[in-house]
C-alpha cells in the first residue's frame, strides 16, 4: 500500500536503513542527490530534496511511480524501487552474483544487495546510495568508489604537477587492497575557484596511489565534513577481482568521527 502526505511521515517503525535517491542526467552524465528513502523490509519513505521540488532541473521529472516532487510518499512491504532494481533469487546467476557482493546467498537481503550495488541499472538514471549516519559518535555509511576506470586514462592533479597512474601499478594497487584497509581523501588541484574533487588513494609500497575517486554526488558533503573535522577516514570493505565492473571494483566504508550536522542530511 503506497501513501503520500504533504509532510514527512513519523511512525514508531520507521525504516531502519537511510538512502540517497541519486538521479544520472543522461545529457550530462553527471549525477546529483534527488531524494532521501528510508526502507526495509518492511515500510519505506521517500521524499524528494528540497532542490528537486521547488528548482526545476532540466531533464528531471521523478521517479514514475512517484511523480510529485513535492509530495512525501511511504508504504508498507519493499520500496518498489529496490524490487524492481535487485536480482531474483530464482535466477540461474543469483548466489555467483551476489557473492560477487560480498554477501551470503543464504541470508541476503534485498536491502543488503541495494546497499553493495546501488540498483544501478542501464534502463534507468536512478539508483540508491547509502546515506551516512550517526551512531555512538561515529558517521557510517557504504559508497562505491568511483572513476576506477578513468584513473589509469587521465593526468591525475594530486599535487602541482600532472601526472599518470600508469595501468600496471592501478592494477597492482588495487589487487593489493584487502578489506579493512584504510585509504585516504586527498583533494584533485583543479580550478582553484571550484571545489575540487576528491582523489581516493593507497598507500602502495610507500607511495600513494589514486585508485578512484569520491561520487560527484557526494563531493560537497565530503568536503563539508573535512571542514569541520580535518579528516573523513574511510577504508575498503569489499574487493573485487580485476573482471568485476569496474563500477562495483571497490565498497567503500566511511567511518569517521561524526561532525554536530551531518552533511549528507543537508543534500
Amino acid at each position: 500500500m503506497i501513501h503520500t502526505a504533504d509532510t514527512p511521515h513519523t511512525d514508531k517503525t520507521d525504516p531502519a536503513h537511510r538512502f540517497l535517491l541519486v538521479w544520472r542526467n543522461p545529457d550530462t552524465g553527471r549525477s546529483q542527490c534527488v531524494g532521501h528513502v528510508a526502507a526495509d523490509e518492511d515500510s519505506w519513505q521517500l521524499h524528494y530534496t528540497a532542490t528537486a521540488a521547488t528548482h526545476p532541473i532540466p531533464g528531471f521529472t521523478g521517479l514514475r511511480q512517484f511523480p510529485n516532487t513535492r509530495a512525501t510518499y511511504h508504504g508498507t512491504g519493499l520500496f518498489p524501487f529496490i524490487k524492481q532494481h535487485t536480482m531474483h533469487r530464482g535466477k540461474l546467476d543469483y548466489d555467483e552474483a551476489i557473492r560477487e557482493l560480498g554477501l551470503d546467498p543464504s541470508t541476503a537481503t534485498a536491502v543488503d544487495e541495494i546497499i553493495r550495488s546501488t540498483g544501478r541499472r542501464l534502463t534507468s538514471p536512478f539508483f540508491l546510495v547509502e546515506q551516512p549516519v550517526e551512531h555512538r559518535g561515529r558517521l557510517r555509511g557504504h559508497f562505491l568508489l568511483s572513476g576506477v576506470d578513468r584513473i589509469p586514462q587521465e593526468e591525475i592533479h594530486l599535487e602541482t604537477t600532472p601526472v599518470r597512474v600508469g595501468r600496471s601499478l592501478h592494477e597492482r594497487t588495487l589487487t593489493s587492497i584487502k578489506p579493512h584497509d584504510r585509504l585516504f581523501v586527498l583533494p584533485e588541484v583543479r580550478d582553484e575557484k571550484q571545489r575540487q574533487p576528491l582523489l581516493v588513494c593507497a598507500n602502495h609500497n610507500g607511495t600513494t596511489v589514486p585508485v578512484g575517486r569520491i561520487p560527484d554526488y557526494l563531493v560537497p558533503p565530503f568536503h563539508n565534513l573535512i571542514e569541520k573535522t580535518g579528516d573523513a577516514k574511510v577504508f575498503a570493505h569489499h574487493v573485487n577481482s580485476p573482471g568485476t565492473v569496474s563500477h562495483l571494483r571497490v565498497l567503500m566504508l566511511l567511518d569517521t568521527p561524526a561532525p554536530p550536522c551531518n552533511p549528507f542530511e543537508g543534500l
